[in-house]
């Protein structure tokens, strides 16, 4: 759907007469800055997040659009603010390795706040831990050493500056291993990766009673201040950008975030659970 939304906008442009450079200067983020013209690229090849409904108003009235291109535009955005996709189809495209699309994701954000219940976060995940989480899932096109190489790739974010990242965990995932021998050296790598800058460290102890959510979720945080959601289901990738939706994520995680131990108390919760 992303992609026939940028093909939709990248038509309006053609018939305009406009440029990437020309329609990126007429576009403002939330701050009020101008949107980069690979931005505007990335945005007419459906790659990445779609605009948000704001940046799509001022595309529109930018090209001088015609009430059937509004229409069609607006229907076309409102179908990819949540879109899911089949984990069989983003397999195969990326030939049995994700591990660069979730990194360009991770690029594009400054913040990212990932809670899961169910394993370690990927970004905090030791190669055997990843090894053994992935010889549990069944996804035959899954490129498992290649998919294990990306993930040490992708855990070099960790160490840019400016960048945040919060890891929310369950209790319960520390004591949660996925095979014999591996847990030792991934709460060490736990509570290596908290003493970062970039890196807040969070988990939600067994004992607080709180509403959780049925799956696991990532809220991500662009330059420009907008925010999306990305989920991991059983039947494949959902991302979520419509602001309704997103806001309903943005108070969950709060709410989640303000009941978790942190800091030294999280790393006191790590130690306890490695005793057992």
């Amino acid at each position: 759907m992303r992609r026939q939304l940028g093909s939709e906008l990248g038509r309006a442009m053609a018939r305009a007469g406009l440029t990437n450079r020309a329609i990126a200067l007429k576009l403002r983020n939330r701050k009020g800055e101008p949107i980069n013209h690979s931005t505007v690229s990335r945005m007419r090849n459906g790659i990445g997040p779609p605009p948000d409904q704001r940046i799509l108003e001022q595309w529109l009235d930018a090209v001088d659009a015609d009430t059937d291109t509004r229409e069609r535009v607006r229907a076309l955005a409102e179908a990819a603010y949540t879109e899911t996709t089949r984990w069989s189809d983003l397999l195969s495209h990326a030939g049995g390795n994700l591990q660069a699309q979730v990194a360009e994701r991770e690029q594009d954000s400054t913040v990212v706040e990932n809670f899961q219940q169910t394993i370690i976060p990927g970004l905090a995940q030791t190669s055997a831990y990843t090894r053994a989480v992935l010889h549990l899932v069944d996804q035959p096109e899954l490129d498992v050493e290649a998919t294990i190489a990306g993930r040490l790739q992708r855990q070099q974010i960790l160490y840019d500056p400016g960048r945040v990242f919060r890891f929310l965990i369950a209790e319960a995932v520390l004591r949660r291993s996925p095979a014999p021998g591996v847990m030792t050296g991934q709460l060490d790598r736990l509570t290596q990766i908290a003493g970062l800058e970039t890196v807040e460290l969070a988990v939600l102890p067994d004992t607080v009673m709180v509403a959780l959510p049925h799956n696991n979720f990532a809220l991500h945080t662009r330059p420009d201040g907008g925010e999306f959601v990305s989920m991991e289901l059983v039947h494949g990738r959902e991302q979520v950008h419509d602001t309704g939706g997103v806001g309903r994520y943005r108070a969950l995680w709060d709410r989640l975030w303000e009941a978790s131990a942190r800091g030294d108390d999280a790393l006191e919760l790590i130690r306890l659970n490695a005793g057992r």
